[in-house]
């Protein structure tokens, strides 16, 4: 458990002076016997009772509305499949996003083709025969798809997808955190760039321009196994370009950083930020963000618009299917934010940077919006927590 839980290395960490030790407003990675630490370890490593508390009582939940839950289920399923625009995803007339699933999302930029966190695999697991299991299926083979660069935020099997990172291969530059380049070899990959926090990457564009790629920090933790834990780092990107500037979350929690990340590298014009494994609140809220979070780092970041990542893809915690989607629709109008600033996309689906998103959830699906709002007006006790 010592080895699992390694609460020497925690109590390392607390004072949290010795991750700014620079003019740099953002924090430095530390390495303490081989295993990475944070401002937030003392908040992000559990203890291995809560874990044991996590596993033995965690159960999906469902919505509480007054509809059949396998029908509106279904439904929101074949509106969350969009159908590939080839044209649009190929273009580089402008820059664009698309929602490939989970965090896995597709961006173009100045001629070039990033492709964050792929995972093609039906489960997202160490196994193919257990794990979580796709709700639905990629809308796109990784093979049709020209692929630049990958992002990698950090090794989590819903994140770093061994199948898919075998698929892609050497045909892309893939940005990893440091320590993970072994991994990636033991892939087969090898034509890697390890990053540290606060690291730069300067890639030359087909047009002759430079985009500046940043690999900054995130409110998380990583490992592949019981015995590795920590000792890959883990973050978000920051791509800057001449035509757009985009921000990756990957996987995070709330906290101050991302006011200092939109201070520095701000302000952006498209973000993709986590909205999905948020419950239960005591277990996840030091690792994942839940929505009323997510609109806050898209406000700390200066985003102009934002797309919902990390749900609707695979069962990774215990709220419902679709509640991220109808809950981030109802902090969005609690706090007088437009769809078209912080929205939802179908799987599949192509925005413009700048412009309208098509397949926002509660948009389309008005009437589940509204069963869902009825449902806390008449029991407020089941407000996501």
């Amino acid at each position: 458990l010592r080895e699992i839980f390694h609460g020497d290395e925690i109590a390392a960490a607390l004072d949290v002076r010795q991750f700014y030790q620079s003019s740099d407003p953002l924090p430095a990675s530390r390495r303490i016997n081989g295993r990475f630490l944070s401002p937030w370890c003392n908040e992000t490593e559990k203890r291995w009772y809560d874990v044991f508390k996590y596993i033995t009582t965690s159960k999906q939940r469902k919505l509480k509305i007054s509809v059949d839950e396998s029908t509106h289920q279904f439904e929101a399923l074949e509106l969350l499949q969009s159908k590939i625009d080839m044209t649009k995803i190929s273009s580089t007339s402008k820059s664009h996003l698309t929602w490939i699933g989970h965090a896995t999302t597709y961006y173009q930029t100045d001629g070039v083709f990033f492709l964050t966190d792929p995972v093609w695999s039906k489960r997202a697991s160490p196994s193919s025969y257990f794990g979580p299991s796709r709700y639905i299926e990629p809308p796109i083979a990784v093979e049709d798809l020209q692929v630049d660069i990958v992002l990698l935020s950090h090794t989590h099997f819903d994140h770093l997808d061994e199948a898919t990172a075998r698929r892609i291969g050497n045909r892309a530059l893939w940005l990893v955190p440091l320590g993970v380049k072994e991994i990636m070899s033991q892939m087969g990959v090898t034509n890697c760039v390890e990053m540290d926090w606060g690291q730069t990457y300067e890639h030359l564009t087909p047009r002759g321009t430079t985009i500046d790629i940043v690999f900054t920090p995130a409110k998380h933790w990583t490992s592949r196994s019981l015995f590795d834990r920590n000792t890959c780092l883990w973050g978000s990107f920051t791509v800057l370009s001449r035509q757009s500037r985009f921000f990756f979350a990957g996987d995070t929690a709330y906290c101050n950083l991302f006011k200092q990340i939109g201070a520095k590298y701000g302000p952006f014009d498209i973000a993709a930020i986590p909205i999905g494994a948020y419950a239960p609140r005591w277990f996840m809220k030091d690792v994942h963000c839940n929505p009323e979070e997510a609109l806050l780092i898209h406000h700390d970041l200066r985003a102009t618009q934002s797309a919902a990542i990390h749900w609707g893809t695979f069962p990774m915690a215990d709220e419902a299917f679709l509640e991220p989607a109808l809950e981030l629709a109802r902090v969005r109008d609690v706090k007088n934010v437009s769809s078209d600033s912080f929205f939802t996309m179908g799987h599949g689906e192509t925005v413009w940077v700048g412009g309208v998103p098509a397949c926002d959830l509660a948009t389309v699906r008005t009437d589940l919006y509204g069963l869902y709002l009825e449902s806390l007006r008449s029991n407020p006790a089941v407000l996501p927590n």
